[in-house]
């Protein structure tokens, strides 16, 4: 139960983060629609950031929030480079139906792993 009411809390601060991000591409991109801008916010959340803040509060314990974020947007482009790279040489896989299954993937077992054994003090 401790654990979902973190999950609530840290989602709560990725949702405040989510609006900032839209209301700074809004203010730098004033010219485009607000909902392409929350296209490309959408995208950057669901491919790189939450999958990778995800893992990272698997593995770090006591990171404050505002550092998580910004080390999950780093991890998060790089696993995802590097994955669908390697993936499409070695397998041959093609991207596209690799980039919207992959970061689905890696949120369900990061929950699952932090629900199950993941041990956040």
């Amino acid at each position: 139960m401790k654990k979902i009411k973190l999950l609530k809390k840290e989602g709560l601060k990725l949702g405040y983060s989510f609006i900032l991000v839209l209301l700074f591409l809004k203010i730098f991109y004033y010219k485009e629609s607000l909902i392409t801008l929350l296209k490309v916010d959408l995208a950057i959340y669901y491919l790189f950031i939450f999958p990778a803040f995800l893992i990272l509060l698997n593995l770090m314990k006591k990171i404050p929030f505002l550092p998580r974020l910004l080390l999950s947007l780093g991890l998060g482009i790089g696993i995802e480079s590097i994955l669908v790279y390697y993936f499409n040489i070695l397998f041959n896989i093609p991207i596209f139906p690799y980039y919207l299954l992959f970061p689905i993937i890696v949120i369900l077992v990061s929950l699952i792993y932090f629900i199950k054994k993941g041990k956040y003090n």
